[in-house]
């Protein structure tokens, strides 16, 4: 038994196939891994067309059929996907501003004590009439005429072998994200935001 396993390591075509399969592992490894990594970033430009589109469409203030404007410009996302994810109601957040400049900004307060944050009680300016201080002054829908939108879509793509897991998705997830923000045309009277 020994010298039979002497005898194919020393062998030429033995030591071949050995070498053979440690590198075609290795190949196989690197290949799947690009091919994986390619439609991870294919999926993210497709998103980022996907909601260029749907805030083109957005703008003009139209409805089509029976779909709000929120639900078709989600549609349009989905349209753009290529069937290679399906961005849902939850994951699409658009958010109605008076001016660009407002964009993530808080709602303007009187910081009576100095500290340099909000606290209960210290007067504020209810940019989105809904009673209370926030953090973030945007008002959730599609706005009106001569608003601005700023439609954003986080979305967690399943990786399919998990090879690159440890190197970029170590939950098995890959998070894309879009974001665009747009002046709609003025069409209606630009009910959506609250003025102050």
């Amino acid at each position: 038994m020994i010298s039979a396993s002497r005898r194919f390591l020393s062998n030429e075509n033995a030591s071949a196939m050995v070498e053979f399969s440690i590198c075609a592992l290795v190949i196989i490894f690197l290949v799947v891994g690009a091919i994986e990594f390619a439609l991870l970033n294919f999926s993210a430009t497709l998103l980022e067309g996907g909601m260029r589109e749907a805030a083109r469409y957005g703008i003009t203030g139209l409805n089509q059929g029976d779909s709000t404007r929120t639900e078709r410009i989600l549609e349009i996302v989905n349209e753009h996907s290529a069937g290679l994810f399906t961005v849902t109601a939850s994951e699409l957040q658009t958010l109605v501003y008076q001016d660009f400049s407002d964009i993530g900004q808080s709602e303007p307060f009187t910081d009576s004590n100095s500290n340099g944050s909000f606290d209960s009680g210290e007067p504020f300016t209810d940019r989105n009439c809904n009673g209370q201080w926030d953090l973030d002054m945007g008002v959730a829908g599609a706005g009106g005429g001569g608003e601005v939108v700023l439609y954003r879509i986080t979305h967690d793509l399943d990786t399919i072998t998990g090879i690159l897991d440890p190197l970029i998705a170590p939950s098995g997830t890959y998070t894309i994200q879009s974001s665009v923000a747009v002046r709609n045309e003025p069409f209606g009277d630009g009910q959506g935001v609250c003025a102050p």
